[in-house]
Order: structure tokens, then C-alpha cells, then sequence
């Protein structure tokens, strides 16, 4: 009976100790696919006056094909294959977008789905870690093609917009978030890390998460990461709408992070991100005049990849 506690004993300290390489195994030619949903509120109290609260909905699926495996970096040819959005402002407005409308006389659509299937590029090391995303002017060809009536200031307005949503920054960072930045070492049971990653776009955030292997099974490494969020530099004033510019600043708050990765090819096969921040936003008018606005930001954002 003592052996046969010894043994036991001895085989659950080997499995303990045992490290495990969580690093991306990719395989040129390949195409791995992210299927992200977003759910977002934004409560907001301006002067102290008016409340109002912005319920975001969005979803869409993002291929990523390998082009090129360069020793630990990845080029990767990536494109949105359907977007949707729902934006609510309680007794106020209700809009949707979606890729899958076909419907001519919605502009907007039209304009969302001149985005898909265009290719851009991305280069990813094998720890997960977004070194650039480039080429975003391609998905613009043609945007302004639905609405030639637009003057040259509306459409360099509207492609700002777009550019601070999907542009080279504010894609790298949201790209960032799916995966974890993992270490180069192996990885044992419960042990730890750190990293930090910053997020640009009408808000610029930083991140700074430990995360812990907490279990392998099924197939798949299991990781929790926790996170403090705070402002990523000194706040600036960004082009917003309509001449009007914003700054986020005062930003604090926490995010949560439950990812699934696949044993065999490191890829996230589901991840779950819960964020709770509290900020203050600036609008500043093409008078001067400064509306301030104290502004809570909760939201859960799931992703599922296959391959």
C-alpha cells in the first residue's frame, strides 16, 4: 500500500513539474480562422447634466492565411469575411450593419462590405506577439465609389473614422488581445507570467496582464490572465465627428481572460475577455468649447478559432 502511494505521489509531482511549450505551431499555406463576438456598454454622464448609455453589439470572422514562416515570425495574409454591428442609444436611436445586407439603399452597408475579402498583412512571432499589420490602405479601394456625391471633406472625415477603427494601430492592438503574448521557455502547471500591450484608437489603453497556465486537457492549453488597464502615455485629442475631437484620459480598470489554446498548432481555439473601465472623456467643439463626460465601460468579447 505505501508503494503504491509512493508511486502515485511520484506521478502527480512529475506531472506537476512537467513544462509545456504553448508557442504558435503554424503551417504555411494554412488558413486559421478567429469568429469574434462583441458585447459593450458605455454609460456616460456629460457636465454632470446628461446621461446616456451606448450599447455596442458586433461580430464578424477574420482568415488568416500563412504566407511565410520565417525561423520564429509568421507572414500572414489576413481578411474580414463578414462584419455586423448593432448600436443603441436607449430612446434615442437603433442602427445595425451587417455585411450580409444586400439592400442598395443602405449606404453604410455597401460601404462595410467593400471591405471584405480584401487581403492585408500581418507578421506574428510564435509567441503571439503582433510585430505589424500593414497594407490596411487596400480595404478602402473603392469605399467611396457608393456615395460620389460626397464632398472631399466628408470622405476624408469618414476614412479618419474608419482608419482609427481599423487602422494599422487600433487592429494590432484588438488583434493583440485574442492572443496572449507567451513566453519563449516552456510553461509548467500554475506558473506565471507578465506582459503588456497597448491598444490604439480613439481611446489608447495599456495593458498590463499576468497570466498562468492553469490546466492541459482535451487537447488544449487552458490560461487565466488578469489585468490592470490605465492610459497608455499622455492623453491627445483625436478627430472624432462632424470637426469635433475627443480625449480619453483618468483610465482605470481591469480585465479578465480565459483562452483556450490548441495543443497542436498553439492557435486559440476560445477565448473569453471580460473588462470593467472607468475613464473620463473630453469633447472639444470647432468653437473651443470642452464638454466633459465621466464614462464607465463594460463589456464581455468572446472569439472562437478553428482551422
Amino acid at each position: 500500500m505505501k508503494k503504491c502511494l509512493v508511486l502515485l505521489l511520484l506521478i502527480n509531482t512529475a506531472c506537476f513539474a512537467q513544462k509545456f511549450d504553448l508557442t504558435l505551431h503554424l503551417i504555411k499555406d494554412s488558413t486559421y480562422y478567429l469568429d469574434s463576438k462583441s458585447a459593450m456598454s458605455i454609460e456616460q454622464n456629460i457636465d454632470n447634466e446628461h446621461k446616456q448609455t451606448i450599447n455596442l453589439v458586433s461580430s464578424g470572422t477574420v482568415s488568416h492565411k500563412v504566407l511565410a514562416v520565417h525561423d520564429t515570425v509568421y507572414d500572414v495574409e489576413v481578411m474580414y469575411r463578414s462584419l455586423k454591428m448593432h448600436v443603441e442609444i436607449p430612446g434615442v436611436s437603433n442602427t445595425d450593419i451587417s455585411s450580409d445586407d444586400k439592400n442598395p439603399q443602405n449606404i453604410v452597408t455597401k460601404i462595410i462590405r467593400v471591405m471584405l475579402n480584401k487581403p492585408f498583412n500581418m507578421q506574428i512571432t510564435n509567441t503571439g506577439k503582433i510585430l505589424s499589420v500593414q497594407n490596411m490602405d487596400k480595404i478602402y479601394d473603392g469605399m467611396f465609389d457608393e456615395f460620389p456625391q460626397a464632398t472631399d471633406v466628408q470622405r476624408a472625415q469618414f476614412k479618419a473614422q474608419m482608419q482609427q477603427a481599423f487602422g494599422e494601430k487600433s487592429l494590432r492592438g484588438s488583434f493583440q488581445e485574442t492572443f496572449a503574448m507567451i513566453p519563449k521557455k516552456k510553461i509548467g502547471i500554475n506558473e506565471k507570467w507578465n506582459s503588456t500591450n497597448r491598444i490604439e484608437s480613439i481611446i489608447s489603453l495599456k495593458y498590463l496582464t499576468t497570466y498562468a497556465l492553469t490546466a492541459v486537457n482535451n487537447g488544449t492549453y487552458i490560461i487565466h490572465g488578469s489585468a490592470t488597464v490605465r492610459d497608455n502615455g499622455t492623453p491627445e485629442y483625436k478627430p472624432y465627428s462632424n470637426n469635433r475631437l475627443l480625449r480619453i484620459a483618468d483610465v482605470n480598470g481591469t480585465s479578465v481572460t480565459d483562452l483556450r489554446l490548441d495543443r497542436k498548432t498553439g492557435w486559440p481555439v476560445s477565448s473569453a475577455v471580460t473588462k470593467n473601465i472607468k475613464c473620463t472623456g473630453y469633447m472639444k467643439d470647432n468653437t473651443g468649447h470642452v464638454s466633459t463626460a465621466t464614462m464607465v465601460i463594460t463589456g464581455e468579447v468572446s472569439v472562437v478559432g478553428k482551422y
